[in-house]
């Protein structure tokens, strides 16, 4: 089995979002959207095997994110209602750490 370099990392994570793009221009937007998500969920997993330190807010949202995207399978209402709250949670804790930032 090959070691996990960070250059791997990064290059596994390139290539799922390029092949991605190419399936999203035929496939439907509810797993166009799927993809996006899970591309996120994969970049959060990625960055400590790249040596960035763990982000609580993120470690959280990932486990939400890997949970609600699932969604996209039963119920297209329920999976943009999960959407809407997960990215609310997010802008939520852009607009605390920009503050944060401004005052700092």
């Amino acid at each position: 089995m090959s070691e996990r370099t960070s250059e791997k990392t990064l290059f596994d994570l390139a290539l799922y979002l390029v092949c991605c793009a190419r399936l999203a221009v035929e496939e439907n937007v509810g797993l166009g959207s799927f993809r996006l998500v899970e591309g996120a969920s994969r970049l959060i997993a990625a960055a400590g095997e790249l040596g960035v330190p763990t982000d609580p807010f993120l470690a959280k949202q990932v486990t939400r994110i890997d949970t609600d995207k699932l969604q996209v399978m039963w119920s297209m209402d329920a999976y943009v209602a999960a959407l809407d709250e997960i990215q609310t949670a997010f802008v939520v804790e852009a607009k605390r750490r920009n503050a944060a930032e401004a005052t700092a």
